[in-house]
């Protein structure tokens, strides 16, 4: 995914070709058990339809919460990876009929993120 537009923020937003976009938000996050509206909320960013799912587990980066929500005919998935001071939201949107494969490519690359702080 090609990266598309940068604002240095806050909180800094990084956004790519095929609907992929970065947050990276200043502050103590929200718990990694607050519901995923809370979470949007405190990154600016409105919820994208209806809430799908939302569960917990673990990258190599740490500790995160997964949602997947629908509004028509596309679907979003969010991970909220909470730092100590800062949290990131990894955001992909796309029609339904392109989502599993590019949601398959998110949560692949996923597997490497490390975080640099």
């Amino acid at each position: 995914m090609t990266p598309r537009a940068e604002e240095s923020g806050p909180p800094a937003v990084a956004r790519f070709e095929g609907g992929l976009e970065l947050r990276s938000v200043q502050g103590t996050p929200p718990k990694l058990e607050a519901p995923p509206e809370e979470v949007l909320a405190a990154a600016g960013v409105p919820v994208p339809g209806t809430r799908l799912n939302a569960t917990q587990g673990t990258l190599t980066a740490g500790p995160v919460a997964r949602y997947e929500f629908q509004q028509g005919g596309s679907r979003t998935l969010v991970y909220f990876l909470p730092r100590t001071d800062r949290f990131v939201l990894v955001l992909y949107t796309a029609p339904e009929r392109d989502y599993g494969p590019g949601s398959a490519r998110v949560e692949r690359s996923l597997s490497t993120l490390k975080p640099t702080r």
